[in-house]
């Protein structure tokens, strides 16, 4: 994170919102966060539903619309 300047928490964690018009973004434009990079460790379960949110995330950014 460092080499592309992603802001961090206390952790080390990406810090990107996980709600919202900015959610999954990143301090710097056009990079996403989303997982173990972003909440630390966690369920498998839970970082594939965060995944899948990331991916609509990022698919209304690119399209400009929400699906």
């Amino acid at each position: 994170m460092d080499a592309f300047g992603v802001q961090t928490d206390m952790r080390g964690n990406a810090q990107a919102a996980y709600e919202g018009e900015d959610a999954f973004r990143t301090n710097v434009p056009k990079v996403f966060a989303t997982g173990d990079c972003r909440r630390g460790q966690s369920l498998v379960v839970r970082a594939l539903a965060e995944g899948r949110r990331c991916a609509e995330a990022v698919d209304k950014f690119l399209s400009g619309e929400q699906n």
